[in-house]
């Protein structure tokens, strides 16, 4: 019983992305925009606050004493519009007290907060499940299954073959899956990183925050279909989200780009203050 190469290599691509790829995006937009690591600082404490503990207070109080949870639909739109209200809030909440304690915030300021943002959630969702089964799997190929159900008896030992019969049995593809979403998350949140932060410095319109709400609820919506049970296909799931998510990329791009044609050079607007 062992791991084949292939899952092996998915495994080390999953964990490439959604850990060492946020802290080279973090190093290479830092020099390229000359800000500093406080985006990314800010952006990854937005996301722990607002997503890991406020949204999640929600979701309790929500599945445990409603019955949105039993109602596919109902749990599809929940789930979209609770990701969206907590994350783009959350970006606008720490984005403006950002802005309050450190001035005037630029473009790098907005895109290191997305990498924050998205690192975090990478790092903290996915990175250690990704690099506990690769371990596992290493010390399964070279120690074999006496090396790791050694002094296990009964139950224990059956529930051991079960998972490692799981492991060895699941395709290369389901754990290269898990890289492949952290490559489109990571870049949709620099991109809603960037529509908020265009938000907070006044160069578009606060329309534009409940907008960015509708966007990430949208680029949600095939995964909590899947996992309502509504879409079975992970791989239609895989190719409507990157689909959405090049959208709202694009969208947000040139949204930037007609603002800063319309934007006098700083040196003109620290002088016309």
């Amino acid at each position: 019983m062992t791991v084949s190469i292939d899952t092996i290599l998915a495994m080390v691509f999953s964990l490439l992305v959604s850990f060492v790829l946020p802290i080279v995006l973090l190093v290479v937009l830092k020099r390229r925009f000359q800000v500093s690591a406080m985006g990314a600082l800010v952006g990854a404490g937005g996301f722990i606050l607002f997503v890991l503990v406020l949204e999640q207070i929600l979701h309790w109080a929500v599945l445990s004493f409603t019955p949105v949870g039993t109602i596919p639909w109902a749990y599809v739109l929940y789930g979209c519009l609770a990701a969206g209200v907590f994350e783009e809030t959350g970006r606008l909440v720490m984005m403006k007290i950002w802005g309050r304690t450190r001035g005037e915030l630029s473009l790098g300021d907005g895109i290191l907060y997305g990498v924050g943002h998205g690192g975090a959630e990478a790092i903290l969702l996915v990175a250690g499940s990704v690099a506990s089964t690769l371990f596992l799997s290493l010390l399964l190929n070279v120690g074999g299954v006496e090396a790791l159900t050694e002094g296990m008896t009964g139950e224990t030992l059956e529930l051991a073959m079960r998972d490692l019969e799981t492991l060895t049995g699941t395709s290369a593809v389901t754990y290269l899956i898990p890289g492949v979403e952290r490559l489109f998350a990571i870049l949709f949140q620099i991109a809603l990183s960037v529509l908020i932060f265009l938000v907070v410095n006044r160069s578009v319109g606060m329309i534009w925050y409940p907008v960015a709400i509708l966007l990430h609820a949208v680029a949600n919506l095939p995964a909590m279909l899947y996992q309502a049970g509504i879409l079975r296909n992970i791989y239609l799931v895989e190719g409507l989200t990157a689909i959405l998510v090049a959208c709202g990329v694009l969208l947000v791009y040139y949204l930037w780009r007609g603002t800063a044609k319309k934007e006098p050079p700083r040196a003109k607007r620290l002088l016309e203050r």
